[in-house]
């Protein structure tokens, strides 16, 4: 059985436990797997990209990964992160269960199915009462003050001073929209957790991992209230775990 583990302990932990079900060759079960094709599709390629060959170091290759045979290792990071990797806790039992059957049995993995009762029992929390919308005041018009002079200093070359994708120096290329309508169909349904890392990862785009991980928080902030999105009370905080919970949307009210 999948096992939850104590808060503060390691990946290393999570996997020892949770190993139970590491050789189990459970049935595919094949609504499952299109399930898990299309969250992947939405949530996970544009790290892992389409075919699992990853963007190394920081999301590696998921296609003909031994590291997948344990399914329950799979299921604690798909659902906690891990390093670079955000956790995705705004994602229920079966979803888990049938993104983890997915890239287990993709790209030349063949290691079965998860079954979600197992990942049902480990997640142990209602994830709807965990989710957090960008609408329900996520960030403060403080922080978002800060992010514009990074925004200016690090993005607006590319993606514009209007964040409209129009490069405000002639010598970059438009690069696209980051805020508004655009943002929200970019990330539809995904954490703030995904475009925390994404940003991370890759920008600036000649530069990337020059920013500090609140200077991004920062940033996303900015975009946020350029997107009409309320301000609140706490600010949008740079820890992958808090923003996991926090799910892009258009405005639901």
């Amino acid at each position: 059985m999948l096992k939850r583990i104590a808060p503060g302990a390691g990946a290393i932990a999570a996997m020892a436990l949770l190993a139970s079900v590491a050789n189990a060759q459970e049935a595919v079960d094949e609504d499952l797997m299109a399930l898990g094709e299309e969250i992947y599709g939405n949530s996970c390629a544009q790290c892992h990209r389409s075919e699992g060959q990853g963007t190394p170091p920081a999301f590696p290759a998921l296609a003909e990964n031994e590291f997948l045979e344990d399914a329950g290792a799979v299921a604690s990071i798909i659902h906690e992160g891990r390093e670079a990797m955000p956790p995705f806790a705004n994602l229920d039992a079966e979803q888990v269960a049938a993104v983890a059957t997915y890239i287990r049995n993709s790209w030349g993995n063949e290691y079965g199915g998860v079954d979600v009762d197992e990942v049902a029992a480990y997640i142990g929390e209602d994830v709807e009462d965990m989710r957090v919308s960008v609408w329900d005041g996520v960030y403060t018009d403080e922080q978002a003050e800060r992010g514009e002079q990074f925004y200016r200093a690090s993005c607006s070359q590319c993606h514009g001073i209007r964040l409209d994708g129009a490069a405000e120096d002639p010598d970059m290329s438009g690069s696209p929209a980051v805020a508004r309508a655009r943002l929200i169909r970019s990330w539809e349904d995904q954490s703030v957790a995904s475009l925390f890392e994404y940003t991370r990862g890759s920008m600036p785009e000649q530069n990337p991992g020059s920013m500090s991980n609140e200077q991004i928080a920062d940033i996303l902030a900015y975009m946020f209230q350029v997107s009409n999105m309320p301000s609140g009370d706490e600010e949008l905080s740079p820890n992958p775990a808090d923003l996991g919970r926090i799910i892009v949307e258009y405005d639901p009210r």
